[in-house]
């Protein structure tokens, strides 16, 4: 699937029982207390549209990122780790307990390493497309290469959204 016919999927918000069943994963999406699924949806839709219309840039192009998607998303990124932050993070990261690693993970995604895995070489998933279920909840359909794929940046992206997400197969 090429970047101009996923940018299509993003605006699919009908998906037929055949392509839902289809041998595509889904993330089922129960809105945070507060959150409408239509507007989350969108926000999902409105970063990755945006990240797929720049896949051009480079992850190291910063400023031009900045400039590219919305704040809202913008607003919830770290700072960079220098070298010696990164040995830090990640001797922290292996003295906490399995259970603890997850969300030490989600609170750590900076600019640069989170866009880095929606290059073409590191992204094992495409979008299928989304369909809102009901006032709390949304489903988005992804084709994967593989199973288990590597999906934690667009997790990262539907929490900072105001969702969470959950992976069902």
């Amino acid at each position: 699937m090429n970047t101009e016919h996923e940018l299509v999927n993003l605006s699919r918000t009908q998906i037929s029982t055949a392509e839902a069943e289809g041998g595509v994963a889904k993330v089922i999406v129960t809105c945070a207390a507060g959150a409408v699924a239509q507007e989350t949806r969108d926000r999902v839709v409105e970063a990755l549209t945006a990240v797929l219309q720049n896949s051009a840039l480079g992850a190291d192009d910063t400023q031009e990122w900045q400039e590219t998607l919305p704040t809202w998303l913008l607003d919830r990124f770290t700072s960079p780790k220098t070298p010696e932050q990164a040995n830090e993070w990640l001797a922290t990261w292996r003295r906490l307990p399995p259970a603890e690693r997850k969300q030490f993970e989600l609170d750590s995604w900076d600019l640069n390493s989170w866009i880095n895995w929606f290059t073409e070489e590191d992204r094992a998933w495409r979008w299928v497309g989304s369909r809102v279920d009901s006032k709390t909840s949304f489903t988005v359909f992804l084709a994967a290469e593989g199973w288990p794929f590597a999906w934690q940046a667009l997790e990262w992206l539907i929490i900072q959204a105001g969702g969470m997400p959950e992976l069902v197969g």
